[in-house]
Parts: structure tokens; C-alpha cells; sequence
């Protein structure tokens, strides 16, 4: 069973909201988050500086990161745009943007959740981004960002979060980006019972973002209180999490764009490419027309010419859950053997682009000088719990959820 409880800690008021909670950090580059922070310095993000953000003349090391937002932290603290959470409460959340509408809620979720693997995984996670989060929890002694999670949709409970919803909200802005946040705080004690009674007839959740923030909970909760997590200090040995109902998520596609073909012409990567797919050449107005109309479909982009692959049936036919995934296609018949990028991870090469702009976001990459752009098919919530159910891992940015929740709507602080 899934076991929540309620959230401590503090919330940001309604007439500082706009000011202070965050745009969608993913979906920023460091130039950008950078540029944001100097023109909003009163939003969330000046907490969370990476080194990215900085010129490389004047890098700071991490240690001096680590000061830098802290001293950042007890400034927006004087500024008292947070409010204390007078009794542990859940809160209902709510996000829309364009005709998207998700509402879930905000609670907290004891780290055995996790490591019991009642809160299912599909990525893997790097040690050295672990570290990271886990000392920030330990120096800047801060947590704001809720790990989402999604829960197969339940009636039951979707149902009494909409009543719950249906009175006035505590907090009602939009943000420059489009992104409507609503968020009602539910304190009555049998309210809470309620709630908590309704998730813990849900077998399991699965994490749709933040992979790294959960392992390093982990992290955090082992170095404060050993193996099991139980310390005097309770500030982090519980997740800050929000959770949706599954058929109300939205799953974008994430698409690759490559550098270069390595030392192959156009001729012979697409006499390469034809061994693996089937190639057809698009005449286009607009780059959204050529968009993966269904699994084992993708776009291309070479040379500013839109091509439609279609995965031949002889490759096609996987049961892994894994290896049925379009993102795994692609690796194993386009990527590595024909472009010879066998590290999707780290190759400078490759990258990845958020299908949130649709197609257009390619061609954007292309006149940045990439040559070879790739869209991919969304990959669905079944291939996702599929391969958490199994205990296996999804290839890099197989997924990209929209919209991301938002840093700076609470704030909790480690207790020294």
C-alpha cells in the first residue's frame, strides 16, 4: 500500500506566488536559468545555482555554491514571502495550461516508500548528481521541488480530491509560461484520515520526475540516521511528493538530435538507415505535419529535408519491455550501429530535446548547426509501468511529463 502523510514545513503566500515560484527548471538552459535569475531575484531558483548557470572564467567550486545558496535562501527568507504550515496538512494541486488540466496532491511519503520499491523507478541515476543533492540537503538544508509521482487512476480518490478542490483555493496565480497553479490546503483531521485511508488501498506509485532527488533522500536519510532512515532529524527522511491520477498526466515525447553523421555521406546513411527502416521522403508546410503518427514511427530531420522512418516488422518484434520501447529502437538500429554513439548518456554528439515545442524545436536545432534531428512517438504510461514493474530501467529521456511541478510553492527546512 501506498502510505502518505500530511506536509509540514511552509507555504508561500499568494501575493509573493508570482514572484517567487519557479518556471519549469528542466526546460531552461543554464544560459537561461542564469539570465532568469539575474532579472527575478526574488524567484526560487536563486537557491538552487548550478555551475553551469556561470561564466567558465568564473565558475564557483561546489562548496562555494553550496554558500552562495544558502546566503541566497536566508535572503528570500527576509523577505517573508513563506508562511508557516500551522498544522501538517495534504493539499490538493492543480495545474493548467491550454486545455490541460491535472489535479492531484501534495503530501509527504516516508523514504521506506521508496526503497521498498512501493515508489517504482524507470531511470538510472548518476552517483555524482546523488552527491549533489544530498549535501544540499545537508548544508543549504532545504527542500522545495516535489518528486512527481502518478498512481493508476482510481475513481475512489479522484473523486473526493474534486470535491476537495471545489471551495475557494488557498493560492490561484499564472505564471508567465502559461502554467495556471491552484492549490487548496486540507487540515481536518478526518478529512486527512480519509485521504490517507484511499491511497493505502493503491498497491504502488510510479515516479514520472525526479529520479535523483529520491536517491538522494536515500543518501540523506542513511548519513542522519543509518540503514532505516530514523534520526532525530526528520526534516528529510520523508519525500515532499506530488501525485496524479495517471489518465489526467501528460507524457510528451523526448527527441534526439546528433551532431554530425560521423564519416558517412548522406547517400550512405540513408542506404545504412534502409537496412533498419523504411525511409519516406515528406514534402511539408509546417514541421508538425511530420509528426510519428503511432509507435515504431519517427520524424527526421537531415539537411533541412523531413523524412517518416518506420521500424521494419523483422525488428519489431520484442517482448522486453525495454527494447519495445521506440527510444530503444532507435538506440539499437539507428544510434549505435549507423552513427556509432554507444554512449547515449555522455556523448557529445547526441542530445535531447523536450517534445514540448513539438517539431519546431528541431528545426530550431538544426539552425543551431546539429545536422541530424530525429522526433520520436510519445512513450506510453503502460510501456512505463511495465518496465518499473519489472525492476528494469528506460534508456536516457525516454520520457517528458508536462507540465513539471514547481519549486517554490513550499519550503522545507532541515531541523539542526
Amino acid at each position: 500500500m501506498a502510505r502518505i502523510v500530511p506536509v509540514s514545513g511552509y507555504v508561500v503566500k499568494q501575493s509573493a506566488a508570482e514572484q517567487v515560484v519557479s518556471p519549469a527548471y528542466d526546460a531552461l538552459t543554464p544560459e537561461e536559468r542564469g539570465e532568469f535569475i539575474a532579472l527575478n531575484p526574488l524567484n526560487f531558483l536563486c537557491t538552487m545555482r548550478s555551475a553551469e548557470e556561470f561564466p567558465t572564467d568564473s565558475v564557483p567550486k561546489f562548496e562555494q555554491l553550496l554558500e552562495l545558496n544558502a546566503a541566497n535562501l536566508a535572503a528570500l527568507r527576509q523577505e517573508q514571502v513563506f508562511e508557516a504550515i500551522s498544522a501538517p496538512a495534504f493539499f490538493i494541486y492543480r495545474l493548467s495550461i491550454d486545455d490541460h488540466v491535472q489535479t492531484g496532491i501534495v503530501a509527504e511519503m516516508p523514504i521506506q516508500e521508496y526503497t521498498e520499491n512501493r515508489i517504482r523507478i524507470h531511470e538510472n541515476t548518476r552517483e555524482a548528481r546523488e552527491d549533489q543533492l544530498a549535501r544540499y540537503l545537508l548544508e543549504v538544508g532545504a527542500s522545495s521541488s516535489p518528486v512527481c509521482i502518478a498512481y493508476p487512476s482510481n475513481t475512489a480518490i479522484t473523486g473526493l480530491i474534486g470535491d476537495l478542490a471545489s471551495s475557494e483555493p488557498l493560492l490561484d496565480f499564472t505564471l508567465e509560461d502559461g502554467l495556471r497553479q491552484q492549490l487548496w490546503r486540507i487540515d481536518a483531521p478526518g478529512t486527512i484520515q480519509g485521504l490517507v485511508d484511499a491511497f493505502s488501498s493503491v498497491p504502488a506509485v510510479y515516479l514520472t520526475d525526479g529520479h535523483h532527488r529520491c536517491a538522494a533522500g536515500k543518501r540523506y536519510a542513511d548519513s542522519v540516521g543509518g540503514d532505516a532512515g530514523v534520526s532525530e532529524d526528520e526534516s528529510f527522511t520523508n519525500l515532499l511528493v506530488s501525485i496524479f491520477p495517471d489518465d489526467e498526466m501528460r507524457i510528451l515525447p523526448y527527441h534526439r538530435c546528433v551532431r554530425d553523421l560521423g564519416e558517412l555521406t548522406v547517400k550512405d546513411f540513408l542506404v545504412r538507415l534502409g537496412e533498419f527502416f523504411r525511409v519516406e521522403a515528406l514534402h511539408v508546410n509546417y514541421p508538425d505535419e511530420a509528426e510519428p503518427r503511432r509507435k515504431g514511427e519517427f520524424a527526421m530531420l537531415l539537411d533541412e529535408n523531413w523524412y517518416r522512418l518506420t521500424i521494419r516488422e523483422a525488428f519489431a518484434r520484442q517482448t522486453h519491455p525495454v527494447l519495445t520501447l521506440d527510444v530503444s529502437i532507435l538506440e539499437e538500429h539507428l544510434l549505435k550501429p549507423i552513427l556509432g554513439i554507444k554512449e547515449t548518456r555522455s556523448d557529445p554528439r547526441l542530445d535531447y530535446v523536450p517534445g514540448s515545442n513539438g517539431l519546431r524545436g528541431l528545426e530550431e536545432r538544426a539552425e543551431e548547426g546539429w545536422r541530424l534531428m530525429i522526433g520520436c512517438y510519445p512513450t506510453s504510461m503502460d510501456e512505463m509501468y511495465a518496465v518499473a514493474d519489472n525492476q528494469h530501467v528506460m534508456p536516457p529521456k525516454s520520457t517528458w511529463f508536462d507540465p513539471k511541478v514547481r519549486s517554490g510553492i513550499f519550503l522545507k527546512l532541515r531541523h539542526h
